[in-house]
């Protein structure tokens, strides 16, 4: 269990730090209330269901073990962060743009934990806080709309390909596979952006928790995108290695049902993987810990014998 404070001004920066919560929990409810819809409604992003659950898992690891440092709450730098979030908000409802609401939500927990402990809370939490970037959608502005038709055509041509490879009769239409067993449409669900999203959370996680030093850690987050877009033409290729060997209602269930839960153990499986060769090619980075030399060794004793 993480040690929590015991002190009169550890138990009072935990009530104010939960006075704050709960008034930024009532200010931004719409704004989560909006996020829950979209985690409803758009499958890409479905799993901002599970983000939160692996950001409060990576807090309570990294709050575990040892007490939390010393309580000195940082008010410039907490009111000053706070003040970029409230801006931040009103001109998003202003001119309603929603990111700016979820730039503001995201701005807010940091300045929440300097106003209550300080630098030393926030470095041990700051990792928890960053994952929660994963939870909001990806802004038009920033290119979200064309990388889902980018992810779409790679996973096309590069599904078709494989299927080719393993002897079938495939060609590409736009985004659909035509198969002999029938058509195999890649559509924007199917892009592979909620696996991304994934992969890139996992990842980041993997990298916080395990002491592989830093070059293995920056390999490690990196590798993300390439492994996550590698597991969905994996999956669309084996919905259509199955359609054509089953029929399509057996390639449908494998690409929309069966795939789709079994893509995340596929990521452990795969990060892994990469973390064994990791440990085999780069070497480790940290500082060994600092050798204390031994003392010297004690010189020959001269005796001093009593004058005569």
């Amino acid at each position: 269990m993480p040690k929590l404070p015991s002190d009169p001004a550890g138990r009072a920066a935990l009530v104010t730090g939960g006075l704050l919560l709960a008034a930024a929990a009532w200010a931004y409810l719409p704004t989560v209330a909006g996020l829950a819809d979209t985690w409803d409604r758009d499958p890409n992003y479905s799993h901002g269901w599970l983000i939160p659950i692996l950001a409060a898992g990576l807090a309570w690891f990294r709050l575990k073990g040892e007490p939390l440092p010393a309580v000195r709450p940082d008010f410039w730098w907490g009111c000053g962060l706070l003040a970029v979030a409230t801006a931040a908000r009103a001109a998003g409802a202003y001119f309603y743009v929603t990111p700016l609401d979820h730039l503001a939500l995201l701005l807010t927990l940091p300045a929440l934990v300097l106003l209550t402990g300080g630098r030393g809370w926030l470095r041990r939490v700051w990792p928890a806080l960053a994952l929660l970037v994963f939870t909001v959608p990806v802004p038009g502005s920033l290119g979200g709309t064309e990388m889902t038709g980018v992810l779409q055509g790679f996973a096309t041509r590069a599904s078709t390909f494989a299927l080719q490879t393993f002897g079938l009769v495939a060609y590409r239409e736009g985004n659909v596979i035509v198969t002999r067993s029938g058509d195999l449409g890649v559509v924007e669900a199917c892009s592979g952006l909620r696996m991304l999203m994934v992969f890139c959370a996992l990842a980041v996680v993997t990298a916080v928790l395990l002491p592989i030093g830093w070059v293995r850690k920056v390999v490690l987050v990196a590798s993300a995108v390439p492994l996550a877009l590698a597991c969905n033409v994996i999956r669309i290729t084996t919905a259509g290695l199955a359609g054509d060997a089953l029929g399509s209602d057996a390639g449908y269930f494998v690409f929309h049902d069966l795939a789709g839960w079994l893509m995340v153990p596929l990521a452990f499986v795969f990060l892994a993987a990469e973390i064994v060769l990791l440990s085999k090619l780069v070497r480790q980075t940290d500082p060994a810990p600092a050798r204390v030399a031994a003392p010297p060794a004690p010189g020959p004793r001269v005796g001093v014998g009593a004058a005569g």
